[in-house]
């Protein structure tokens, strides 16, 4: 049977544009991050509002506007238009001193948790602005004089579990100079810093190394023989950084009096300490979270130490090493691992 044409479902056209409007406004105010290198904040992205002082004022001039139209007091004009003036006055310069200042994101800097992430900023300009505040869904700073250059400033987040922390959207705003008017404008940079599981206090006594382990299963002569030929030699097999706690003839005083920087003297003899940390090895400890941080842990006192060591979790191998960008990705890859 043919439906009736008088029956058919009416169009919710209200609905639909609704729905287009709150799209509209997402797109304009909540910006997925699309933001990289140096932001200018150009004239379409700086908007103006009055703050509640302004407000307070504008009105104030309302009414001795109301009161010259009814009373016919020249005094009353005088006073509403000297405050319009002030006003527009007011946003011209709130435009000007947030109008193309550049926004540069320069990195975060990635914690344990527990504690707080960094994420770094550099507000550049070619005069000085004042009283320019970045503010974050948790953390606000105020710069009281971006001078002329690059100006740093951090916005710190804290922690309370391990992965990663997403900044989010940056509000840069600014009521300058005048206080009656705030302008404001948005960046958003695709900003991810990591957690890395929380150290354990006190910290776990460190695994075996692979040098201890090969001399356990060694014999007597053969131990022997090692010391014997550690004793003889003592010839210089490079520099290495300058720990504390060095003894001072192992110092590189010739390459200090240079000018260079504090430096060790690496013998042929010293065996070299490595350790693969393997996930196997915290099975005591029996909670994901607690083995995580047993292993962040041993990471952070062989780079202390300045020991070679590598990592083994299921699904990952680092090869062993020794150096910052080596504990930075070996930390990182216990902040992302999913076990």
């Amino acid at each position: 049977m043919p439906r009736c044409a008088c029956l058919s479902p009416p169009r919710f056209e209200v609905g639909v544009s609704i729905v287009s409007l709150k799209t509209r406004l997402d797109r304009a105010f909540f910006r997925l991050p699309t933001d990289h290198g140096v932001v200018q904040l150009a004239q379409s992205r700086v908007y103006l509002l009055p703050s509640g002082r302004g407000i307070a004022v504008a009105v104030t001039g309302l009414v001795m506007l109301l009161v010259g139209v009814n009373y016919g007091t020249s005094l009353a004009y005088l006073a509403a238009f000297l405050i319009a003036g002030y006003l527009v006055c007011a946003l011209i310069a709130a435009f000007r001193n947030l109008v193309n200042l550049r926004v540069a994101y320069t990195g975060a800097d990635d914690a344990h948790a527990g504690e707080s992430v960094t994420f770094k900023f550099a507000l550049e300009t070619e005069r000085d602005r004042y009283f320019v505040t970045l503010a974050s869904a948790e953390d606000v700073v105020m710069v009281d004089r971006a001078r002329l250059g690059a100006t740093p400033v951090s916005l710190t987040l804290t922690t309370a579990q391990r992965g990663t922390k997403s900044l989010g959207r940056v509000m840069v705003q600014s009521i300058a100079p005048t206080g009656l008017i705030r302008a404001f404008s948005y960046v958003h940079f695709p900003t991810i810093a990591h957690v890395y599981p929380s150290l354990l206090r006190p910290a776990p006594p460190l695994p075996p190394d692979s040098a201890t382990l090969q001399v356990a299963a060694t014999d007597k002569p053969a131990q022997t023989h090692a010391t014997a030929r550690a004793a003889s030699g003592d010839s210089l097999d490079g520099l290495r950084e300058y720990r504390a706690g060095d003894p001072l003839a192992r110092v590189a005083w010739a390459a200090l009096a240079r000018g260079h920087a504090w430096r060790s003297k690496l013998l042929a003899t010293d065996a070299p300490t490595s350790r693969t940390l393997r996930w196997a090895q915290t099975a005591h400890l029996g909670d994901i979270n607690a083995r995580l941080s047993a292993l962040a842990t041993w990471i952070a006192e062989s780079h202390r130490r300045g020991e070679a060591y590598g990592l083994s979790i299921p699904g990952l191998e680092v090869p062993s090493a020794q150096n910052a960008e080596h504990r930075t990705t070996c930390l990182q890859a216990l902040a992302k691992a999913s076990l």
